[in-house]
């Protein structure tokens, strides 16, 4: 189930409770310093983007102990509103679905997308910042030690259903059996919080998933996890849109903008991710 949330309407009440003024006034004057506003398709021209990020993701998507959305992806998504001059609305789903919405035409950008070939076929992805995989295990577990792949040989592993993640992971499997070890046991999860509440209650051994999520989770349970970087498995978090619309490059030019002026470093150090950051925003990088 997704929740759409009007970033318009929220930087309305941010800006209201401020005592500010116009906020579309802001807007405007802001998209007319980048350029970026010249570059939003007449496609999108009438009618707000729509934004959907990976439910129950933190730090990239969650909501907050009130109710309201938050994290990386919300942040970003209302300084690319701002960039850019145009409307932007925020939902959550799980990953596939987001996919499944774009295709449909339901949605226009879907967040926390990995590049690989298959998608660059398909897609236009936009870079937001570098991140990687981790191995995550119960504190008083058996540590797994994420740097070399053969040490998921023989164990359960927790994966974010659609990830573009499981392919590799299958491959590290064959692997496995190829040297005489037992498989990787893959079990797909609809989001983060899923995934290691199956590690939590025994389901699975390992969660493998994005590394500051593994993160955020250690910071929140108290020591109840132990995480290893999986640096094997890097790669460029990403915006995905629908290929030759004209979309990516108008992002593009707004993420540049949020670098160049810095709201994007306050933004990813709000959530302690200022060493993923990019120096530039890149169009289709390399899978």
């Amino acid at each position: 189930m997704s929740r759409m949330v009007s970033l318009s309407v929220a930087a309305a009440l941010l800006i209201a409770v401020a005592g500010c003024s116009n906020s579309t006034s802001e807007a405007a004057s802001t998209s007319q310093q980048t350029g970026s506003e010249s570059l939003i398709p007449a496609d999108f021209a009438d009618k707000p983007l729509v934004w959907a990020s990976a439910a129950n993701q933190p730090p990239a998507a969650f909501t907050s102990a009130d109710g309201k959305p938050t994290g990386i992806d919300f942040d970003l998504a209302q300084g690319l509103q701002t960039v850019i001059g145009h409307e932007i609305n925020y939902t959550t789903a799980p990953f596939a679905n987001n996919v499944l919405g774009l295709d449909a035409g339901r949605v226009d950008i879907v967040a926390d997308a990995a590049p690989n070939a298959s998608r660059l076929e398909k897609y236009d992805i936009v870079a937001v910042y570098n991140t990687a995989y981790g191995v995550a295990v119960k504190k008083d577990s058996p540590a797994i030690d994420g740097s070399n792949p053969d040490n998921l040989c023989g164990h359960s592993v927790s994966t974010n259903a659609g990830g573009y993640i499981i392919p590799v992971l299958k491959q590290k499997s064959e692997a496995c059996t190829a040297a005489g070890k037992e498989p990787i046991d893959i079990q797909e999860f609809p989001d983060g919080t899923a995934c290691g509440l199956a590690v939590q209650s025994g389901r699975v051994d390992a969660w493998f998933g994005t590394f500051p999520s593994q993160q955020y989770a250690a910071s929140q349970a108290q020591g109840d996890w132990q995480v290893s970087l999986a640096p094997w498995a890097k790669y460029t978090n990403s915006l995905m849109v629908k290929k030759g619309t004209g979309l990516a490059e108008a992002l593009a030019t707004g993420m540049d903008t949020m670098i160049k002026d810095g709201s994007y470093h306050d933004a990813m150090a709000k959530y302690g991710l200022e060493q993923l950051e990019l120096e530039k925003s890149i169009i289709n990088p390399a899978s």
